[in-house]
C-alpha cells in the first residue's frame, strides 16, 4: 500500500505507538468500563417488568466470577506469551521476536481479558451501590452475555494459537509474511516516489549530507525532501536506504545544487533513524532474518538442518511471490511523485546474497544443505532471468564452501553437478 510521504514519519510515529502491548489493553479496557456505564443509561429503554421475568438478578454472581477468572487468565496469558517470546529468541532469532510481541491475535486476546476484568468489576461497585436499578440491571445482564460470547470466542482462537506461539515454525511463518508485505509495498513504490538513479541521471552530486545520530536508517520522508529541494532549487540522491547502517562519518544523501549548513540539517532531519533494525520501507531485512534463523538451527549446539530447509523453502515463496507482484505491476509504470529524489535500486542479488549467504557458510559441511542451496538457486535462475545473475554468484560461492568443508568426493560431485556453474 502506498503511503503520502508527507504524512510518513507521523504514520510510522503512530504505527510504532499502537503496536505497542499495552495500547490494545488500554483501547479494550476503556470500552469495558464504557460499556459497564452504557447499561447505567440504557435501562430508560427497557420495558417494565422484563428484568424479573429474564432473572436479571443473577447478573452480580455472574460479574463476580468473570471478574475472578478474567484477572486469572490475562495473568496466565500474559506469562505465556512471555515464555513465547522468550523461546522465538532462543530458539529463532532475537529480533524475530519483536514480531511475535506485535501479534495482534495475542494482544487482541490480553486486551479481551482485561477489558472483561475491569468490565466485571466496574459492574460489581455500580451494582453494590444500587444505581442500575431493575431495568439497568437488565440491561447489564444482556450485556454481560455478549461479552461472555465474546470471551468464549476469543478463548477457542487463543488456545489454538497457543499450540505455534513462539516455536521456529510459527516465526518462520510470521517474519515470511512480514517479509511479503513489505516486498508489496516496494514493488508498488520501487523507489519511494522518487527516480531511480543510474550512471547517466547520478552525475553532479557532490555535496553530501550526514547523520548525527548512529543506528539503522528505519524511514526516508521522501515528500518532505522533495518540498525542500524545491524550496531551495537542488536535487537529492539517497546514499543509505532503508535498512542500512547509519554513523555522522557516513553521508545519508547528496546534493545537486548550492545549499546551506541549515539547508543539510533540515535535510538529514527527514531521515528517520532508529536504534535497531525494522521492517519499515526494507524487505532485506526479512531475508537477514530468515537467515539468522537458519543459521542458528545449523549452529553445533542445535543441529537441525531441516529448520534451515524450512528457511529455504520460505525464502523461495517469496521470490516467486515478488516475481509474480512485478508482472502484475509491469503494465502499470512507477509513478514518479517526487521528481528531485533519486533512490538506489534494490537488486536481485542483494535479496539472494542476505538469506543465502550465511546458510552457504554456517551449512557448508553438511551434503543436504549443500544440494538443498544448489537447487534452489537453480529454480531461482528458472523462475526468473532477473534473479539468474545473483544465482550464479551465489551458486559458485556456495559450491567453494562445500568443497572446504564436504568431506567425500562424492558429495562434493554430486554437490557440483546440481550447481550452476
Amino acid at each position: 500500500m502506498k503511503l503520502k510521504a508527507s504524512s510518513a514519519k507521523l504514520w510510522f510515529a503512530i504505527s510504532r505507538f499502537t503496536k505497542r502491548i499495552w495500547f490494545r489493553s488500554f483501547i479494550y479496557a476503556v470500552v469495558g468500563v464504557a460499556t459497564a456505564f452504557v447499561a447505567l443509561f440504557a435501562r430508560d429503554f427497557v420495558p417494565s417488568g422484563y428484568a424479573t421475568k429474564i432473572g436479571a438478578d443473577a447478573v452480580g454472581n455472574i460479574l463476580t466470577i468473570l471478574a475472578s477468572s478474567m484477572l486469572a487468565v490475562a495473568t496466565f496469558s500474559l506469562s505465556i506469551m512471555v515464555t513465547a517470546f522468550g523461546n522465538a529468541s532462543t530458539g529463532a532469532s532475537p529480533r524475530a521476536s519483536k514480531l511475535l510481541i506485535e501479534n495482534q491475535s495475542a494482544q487482541r486476546a490480553v486486551a479481551t481479558f482485561i477489558g472483561a476484568f475491569l468490565y466485571s468489576i466496574v459492574g460489581i461497585i455500580a451494582l453494590t451501590t444500587g444505581a442500575y436499578g431493575d431495568d439497568g440491571r437488565f440491561v447489564l445482564f444482556l450485556v454481560t452475555i455478549v461479552v461472555i460470547v465474546v470471551i468464549v470466542v476469543t478463548l477457542i482462537k487463543w488456545v489454538d494459537q497457543l499450540a505455534t506461539l513462539g516455536r521456529v515454525g510459527s516465526t518462520i511463518e510470521a517474519v515470511e509474511e512480514a517479509t511479503f508485505r513489505e516486498l508489496a509495498s516496494r514493488a508498488e513504490d520501487p523507489y519511494l516516489g522518487g527516480r531511480k538513479i543510474t550512471e547517466s541521471n547520478g552525475q553532479g552530486f557532490v555535496t553530501d549530507i550526514f547523520a548525527n545520530e548512529i543506528g539503522f536508517v528505519a524511514l526516508i520522508d521522501t515528500e518532505a525532501l522533495q518540498e525542500h529541494c524545491e524550496k531551495q532549487d537542488i536535487e537529492i540522491a539517497v546514499r543509505t536506504v532503508p535498512g542500512s547502517f547509519t554513523y555522522p562519518g557516513r553521508p545519508l544523501a547528496s546534493i545537486r545544487g548550492n545549499i546551506s549548513a541549515l539547508g543539510s540539517s533540515q535535510l538529514s532531519s527527514h531521515f528517520v533513524i532508529e536504534r535497531s533494525r525494522t521492517f519499515s520501507q526494507d524487505p532485506r531485512f526479512g531475508f537477514v532474518l530468515l537467515s539468522e534463523i537458519a543459521s542458528k538451527a545449523l549452529s553445533p549446539g542445535i543441529n537441525d538442518p531441516g529448520t534451515a530447509i524450512e528457511v529455504l523453502n520460505a525464502a523461495v515463496r517469496l521470490f516467486t511471490k515478488r516475481k509474480i507482484l512485478r508482472e502484475k505491476l509491469a503494465s502499470e509504470n512507477s509513478e514518479i511523485r517526487f521528481s528531485r529524489v533519486f533512490v538506489p535500486e534494490m537488486t536481485e542479488r542483494e535479496l539472494i546474497g542476505d538469506v543465502i549467504h550465511p546458510i552457504a557458510r554456517d551449512g557448508a559441511g553438511l551434503f543436504e544443505i549443500g544440494l538443498r542451496i544448489q537447487k534452489i538457486l537453480r529454480a531461482l535462475s528458472e523462475l526468473d532471468v532477473s534473479y539468474d545473475e545473483g544465482a550464479r554468484y551465489y551458486s559458485a560461492l556456495a559450491l567453494q564452501y562445500s568443497y572446504l568443508k564436504l568431506e567425500l568426493d562424492m558429495e562434493k560431485q554430486m554437490v557440483k553437478q546440481a550447481a550452476l556453474v
